[in-house]
């Protein structure tokens, strides 16, 4: 089970899921998939053997498992949201891959993957703009330029577009504001 949010916003974990969704939709006009398979993303129980072995690996925050429970689902664990946004990646990249002709085929894998960089992204310039493209390739740092002001009061302000905030947050990545 996920977890709310504060506010309604959207967490890395549910935009996860709703990237599975879209890539398990057929065409439209498609008829509808049958049978029960079903793809579960779960942040591990405390004290449980996949939340100790993911604790053990670097950036364990952004660690996860893919493990087929049966021949009818297939579970996606992590311990945090960053961690199951990241499985639900690697898995609608493997049924993109083997999607053809309105079908897909979903593999039953077990999978156990982290990254080894703590922080990945692109420096140097605006790249805020690519946001969607930067978390589909698992990156997670974005630098934006901020907006600069004066208030009444005749201070300097600095501030970060609220939209932009929230999509990166709810794509897994840091934004990093510069001036």
């Amino acid at each position: 089970e996920q977890r709310g949010e504060q506010r309604g916003q959207q967490s890395a974990a549910q935009r996860g899921a709703e990237l599975l969704r879209a890539a398990l939709a057929g065409p439209e006009g498609a008829p509808a998939a049958t049978g029960s398979f079903q793809i579960r993303l779960a942040l591990a129980d405390a004290g449980s053997a996949t939340a100790r072995r993911l604790s053990e690996l670097r950036n364990s925050d952004q660690a996860y498992t893919i493990a087929p429970e049966g021949d009818q689902a297939l579970v996606l664990t992590a311990l945090a949201d960053q961690g199951l946004y990241y499985a639900a990646l690697t898995v609608r990249d493997l049924i993109a891959a083997r999607a053809e002709g309105g079908v897909v085929t979903i593999p039953l894998l077990t999978v156990t993957d982290w990254p080894d960089l703590a922080e990945r992204g692109l420096w140097g310039g605006n790249s805020a703009n690519d946001i969607e493209w930067m978390a589909a390739h698992k990156m997670n740092l974005v630098e934006t330029h901020v907006r600069l002001g004066v208030d009444e009061q005749g201070q300097g302000t600095a501030s970060v577009s609220a939209e932009m905030l929230e999509l990166a947050r709810s794509n897994a990545l840091k934004l990093v504001p510069i001036v």
